[in-house]
């Protein structure tokens, strides 16, 4: 389950950065209309994304190596970098909804529409804007990340099989 919902979140990422960035290179188009592509499968990544928290930091009675006093008393590279992605896929959909709200814009849900119910405010989208592609792009280098420590992992794991099997031929 968790290795399906691993994937099903990396191609919905991908969608939303394709996405997200043609809606950034030629601007929120009627005839591509991608904003009603990007902002449901952004809320669908933030649900998945608290589901996996709620999840991640549930501790069933018995089990150890699980949960939030685990997880802080072991931090390394690679928990850095999930806790940034976690952090990120939590934040990146907020900023963006408060992006379109204060830019007077409506959420889109695929089927069901959110009018904004915040004031206009250029400045408040405008900062919002600024924070949602900045967190794009952190994202983008913690996702390199995650796949270089993944590579790394793969052909750790196969080297140390090889060995493995060399110790048990003798």
């Amino acid at each position: 389950m968790s290795r399906s919902l691993h994937w099903v979140v990396a191609a919905a990422l991908l969608v939303i950065y394709v996405c997200g960035s043609l809606i950034f290179l030629y601007g929120p188009s009627k005839e591509l209309n991608l904003v009603h592509w990007h902002q449901p499968v952004g809320v669908f990544v933030f649900v998945l994304t608290i589901w996996r928290l709620v999840m991640w930091l549930r501790v069933k009675k018995g089990e150890t190596g699980r949960g939030i006093k685990h997880f802080l008393s072991s931090f390394t590279l690679p928990h850095y970098v999930q806790f940034g992605l976690l952090i990120s896929c939590l934040l990146m959909p907020i900023f963006g909804v408060l992006m379109a709200f204060f830019g007077g814009y409506s959420l889109h849900l695929g089927f069901a529409e959110i009018p904004s119910f915040l004031p206009k405010n250029k400045e408040a989208a405008d900062f919002f804007y600024l924070a949602h592609n900045s967190l794009a792009f952190f994202l983008v280098c913690l996702i390199c990340l995650h796949i270089a420590g993944a590579i790394k992992a793969h052909f750790a794991k196969k080297a140390l099989q090889k060995k493995l099997d060399a110790l048990l031929k003798m």
